[in-house]
Formats: C-alpha cells, sequence, structure tokens
C-alpha cells in the first residue's frame, strides 16, 4: 500500500483511531552508541515512546523508525543532529521518507506459488547470485 500526502503522512494512515488529521512524517533514524551495551540499554529505554514505531539493533547500531506530527519535526532533527543528547548515541543519520510503501500487515510470508517469477518479479534462475550463495525466492513451491 502506498501514502502519500504532499510529503507526508496522514497519522490516521498509521495509527488507526488516531484522532489527529495532521501530517505525521515518518523517518529512519541511523545511530551508532558506544557499545552494544549501550545500544540495548536506548531500546529498553525508549520502546514505550510513542515516536518510536520499531527499533532494532545490530551490535553497537540501532536502527529506528520515527514518526512525528509536521510541529513536532523539530524533534525528530534534534535526535538525529544531537544523538549523544538524546537516545545517547554517538553518531546518527536521519532520513525522512516522502513516500511510504507498506503492507496491510507485517507477516513473514510462508505462501507458495507456482512458477518461477517470485513474487517481486524476479526470475531467480537469472540471477547472478543465485545458486551461490542464494537458494532463491521461499515463495517459489520449486524451493521447497
Amino acid at each position: 500500500m502506498k501514502l502519500q500526502n504532499e510529503g507526508g503522512l496522514e497519522a490516521r494512515f498509521l495509527v488507526p483511531g488516531f484522532p489527529s488529521t495532521r501530517m505525521t512524517h515518518v523517518a529512519a533514524l541511523w545511530m551508532r552508541f558506544s557499545s552494544p551495551d549501550e545500544a540495548e540499554a536506548a531500546a529498553h529505554r525508549f520502546q514505550e515512546c510513542p515516536k518510536v514505531q520499531l527499533w532494532g539493533n545490530r551490535g553497537a547500531e540501532a536502527y529506528i523508525v520515527l514518526t512525528v506530527e509536521e510541529d513536532g519535526r523539530f524533534w525528530s532533527d534534534y535526535v538525529g543532529e544531537h544523538p549523544e543528547k538524546s537516545f545517547g548515541g554517538v553518531e546518527a543519520r536521519l532520513v525522512y521518507f516522502d513516500e511510504l510503501f507498506k503492507p496491510e500487515e507485517m507477516r513473514v510470508g510462508r505462501e507458495k506459488r507456482a512458477g518461477e517469477v517470485a513474487p517481486c518479479g524476479s526470475v531467480c534462475r537469472t540471477c547472478p547470485s543465485y545458486g551461490d550463495p542464494c537458494g532463491g525466492c521461499s515463495s517459489l513451491d520449486r524451493f521447497m
């Protein structure tokens, strides 16, 4: 599903029943911490923050999806510009999305389909990485 409205998203698309109709911006934040323990501590500290939609860590790095209403963009800008004063990181990069494409629900696909064309339109056997290291799309029944 593609959601766009003049460079931002309507909040009602992001949170069902959300009363606001003001524009909501979605941003990806990458943040490096001084250690994996610091990244984990920050994830636990900010897991209930209403602006944090998703937080994933890989070692000392965090990958965070933020949502802020139009008048709250100063907050996410500050977090990106001052990682040490906000989430406790040592380096950060913040990117706002122009458009957002998302499925109706998050899920791990387990459905199989016949043929050689993956749901994304790729034909695995023509891909240079097919066979080594990739075994092909798991949604195709011939890879069962």
